[in-house]
């Protein structure tokens, strides 16, 4: 039996409100009065009424027959006065004005239920109580529709005494159903919860702390169990954190266990595990791998020193591959034709070793190279990879003559033994540039340090290396040629040239692209040329005529679409005859090489009369192709700057009189030629006598 008088009881009496002043009384009453939904109720039960939002709450307060309409959305005036008759006896009495004026003052604090809607979610479970230090307000109002309702009709009342009087007692069982539930308990460590978010929770907290994790520790980003991280998932895997954030998934566990875990996400943060997932295979230690690769690629040969060996000239080479021969290879196969010819007359024997190949196959070469005029180069020749060697007998007068940095590695230690300690080395390219600039890159730079006689493919190759004081001009040496070192100039193919009638007569017109989209070749910037021509293709550069041809790759590949109506149909590495007759029908070429090489194929292009896109480099500028040949177009190494060179081309095109005019004619010269008795008399010679 409640001995207190009728207005403690109701919270109505004189001083119940304590230190309240009336002027926060008043403030508190009209935060809650909503005066458009007032004057709106009003006008429908009494039209005659002369009430406005100006005076809504004086008319509330001064007339009694409109205090049965409720001025707050979520307080149902006559369903609140019809479950608490203590109300309306207090109202009748006089003591208070309405229901409205209870609850505002009184009985939310009393845990009075404004409405039917809320009424019928109260559970006879209610969570367990909170301390309001461990209350994230902000978490639990993002995931309370009820409290976001309450606190906006009611904006005196704080997040925390929402979930500690009503929050607690709401049923939220429709959000989590029954299936769930079993899910994430089924995985819940309550040892674990209780310990990390628990400790200083009142004892009724603690002894339930599934519920605590599933109405409110879920919200606040707790974990359910030391193997699962909920901050780290939410974090890393932005998917699932907008899917919580828009109510899709009850929390980071929840979609874990539903899906993360066969999709091969981490539950909890490890270095390794977050970035293979960001970044894969950055945690690989690939390096060791290639450390022992190196070493085998570098491992010396074993030799034994025989007086009586025949004298010979060892060209070491990586493989003997036509499959891969381009123009560097090119080189090689015909400078060794003439070694072994001018060599022979010495009394020497030419042989070769392969220092990347598990087996020597002279047999393929010579089938691949029928019909080329090195075909005879192993003729004669003796052959060896380097896995079939077991212990090399060399002579005391042998040369060595290495084709890359790294073959020049495994040759000076045998050149060392000789009474030459230097090899020839044929320098085709900077090659470290073929590397990344790591170990790979460091080694091969070092191969161009050891004692050589270089031989330069091209003069602008050996003005670079002089420029750069690399390889035999580091530290300020000034070699002499001839002496010191050799050059020579690749032998360029003088292609098929049509007149300017039948350029005209032709209604296709053709782009050549040396494609090369291989990793190997990625000195000839194929993502740039592509991303250039879908730019210009795109943006309607190219009429219906053109068609373009990607050329040099090693497979058959699949066209790619350029925008416009226009594709890229690759054209994998021709015979010479076929490459021969399709370029004869060549408008543009675009080859680009970074490197200071200045390649072969931009030469090629232009003896067709075709008009050429090829890249600047630091020994070659713009005008260093201008004064070869008119019809070459400069650019720089950028997608802006080849869109800019192919369109000053498709300018041009059409004066097909001055694109002949402009070809390139190179000098005329066979490999025979370049390699003649006067280049060996000048240069190798002292090597080899």
């Amino acid at each position: 039996m409640d001995d207190r008088p009728a207005t403690d009881r109701l919270g109505a009496g004189r001083h119940s409100d304590g230190a309240q002043t009336l002027a926060s009384r008043r403030e508190l009453f009209r935060s809650a009065f909503q005066r458009d939904l007032f004057v709106r109720r009003v006008l429908h039960f009494y039209p005659d009424e002369p009430v406005t939002e100006a005076n809504a709450v004086q008319m509330y307060g001064t007339k009694p027959a409109l205090r049965r309409i409720s001025p707050n959305l979520l307080l149902d005036e006559t369903w609140y006065r019809a479950g608490n008759p203590d109300v309306e006896a207090a109202i009748g009495d006089g003591r208070i004005y309405s229901g409205f004026h209870h609850f505002v003052f009184w009985g939310w604090r009393q845990g009075r239920l404004p409405n039917p809607i809320m009424s019928a979610q109260v559970t006879d479970r209610p969570l367990p109580a909170l301390a309001s230090t461990s209350f994230d307000p902000e978490s639990y109002l993002h995931g309370s529709a009820e409290a976001r309702l309450f606190l906006q009709h009611f904006p005196f009342v704080s997040a925390f005494e929402f979930f500690d009087i009503y929050g607690r007692r709401i049923d939220r069982l429709h959000d989590v159903p029954p299936s769930i539930q079993q899910l994430l308990e089924a995985e819940f460590d309550a040892d674990f919860y209780r310990a990390t978010y628990l400790a200083d929770e009142p004892e009724r907290v603690v002894a339930q702390p599934f519920l605590h994790y599933l109405y409110v520790g879920r919200r606040q980003g707790h974990s359910p169990n030391r193997w699962f991280d909920e901050g780290w998932y939410l974090a890393f895997y932005g998917d699932v954190r907008a899917a919580v954030l828009r109510g899709e998934l009850m929390s980071g566990f929840h979609h874990y266990l539903l899906a993360g875990m066969r999709e091969g996400r981490s539950p909890s943060y490890a270095l390794d595990r977050a970035l293979e997932i960001a970044l894969p295979g950055v945690t690989r230690p690939e390096l060791m791998n290639r450390t022992r690769e190196i070493e085998r690629r570098i491992a010396p040969i074993p030799v034994s020193v025989a007086s009586d060996a025949p004298r010979t000239l060892w060209l070491v080479v990586p493989r003997l591959n036509p499959d891969i021969a381009f123009g560097g290879y090119r080189a090689l196969f015909a400078l060794s034709a003439e070694l072994k010819r001018h060599v022979a007359a010495t009394g020497m024997r030419l042989a070769i070793i392969t220092t990347e190949e598990a087996q020597s196959n002279a047999a393929y070469f010579a089938w691949r190279m029928r019909g080329e005029e090195c075909r005879s180069l192993l003729t004669d020749v003796e052959v060896r990879a380097r896995a079939e060697i077991g212990r090399l007998a060399i002579g005391p007068r042998d040369r060595f003559l290495a084709y890359s940095t790294w073959d020049a590695l495994v040759a000076q230690p045998m050149a060392a033994q000789t009474d030459e300690t230097r090899i020839l080395s044929l320098v085709q390219e900077y090659e470290p540039l073929f590397c990344d600039h790591s170990a790979l890159y460091a080694l091969s730079a070092s191969g161009l340090e050891v004692p050589s006689y270089p031989i330069f493919n091209s003069a602008v190759l050996r003005d670079y290396f002089r420029m750069r004081r690399l390889g035999i001009f580091r530290g300020g040496n000034r070699p002499v040629e001839g002496r010191d070192y050799a050059v020579f100039e690749h032998v360029i193919n003088v292609l098929p040239r049509p007149d300017a009638a039948e350029l005209a007569a032709r209604e296709e017109r053709v782009l050549a692209f040396y494609a090369r989209p291989e990793p190997h070749a990625s000195r000839n910037l194929y993502e740039i040329a592509e991303l250039a021509l879908r730019r210009l293709c795109q943006t309607g550069a190219f009429d219906r005529r053109w068609r373009f041809y990607g050329l040099g790759c090693l497979a058959e590949l699949p066209d790619v679409d350029l925008g416009g109506g226009h594709r890229l149909e690759f054209v994998r590495k021709m015979q010479e005859s076929d490459y021969v007759r399709f370029m004869r029908s060549l408008d543009i070429g675009l080859s680009l090489m970074f490197a200071p090489h200045p390649s072969l194929m931009p030469y090629e292009f232009a003896t067709t009369g075709a008009l050429v896109v090829t890249n600047t480099f630091e020994n070659r500028n713009r005008r260093y192709f201008e004064r070869i040949c008119r019809n070459f177009e400069p650019c720089r190494p950028t997608i802006e700057g080849v869109v800019e060179s192919v369109q000053r081309a498709l300018d041009r095109v059409e004066d097909f009189s001055g694109r002949i005019a402009a070809a390139y004619r190179p000098p005329p010269r066979t490999w025979a030629e370049t390699f003649d008795e006067g280049f060996f008399r000048r240069t190798i010679a002292p090597m080899i006598r």
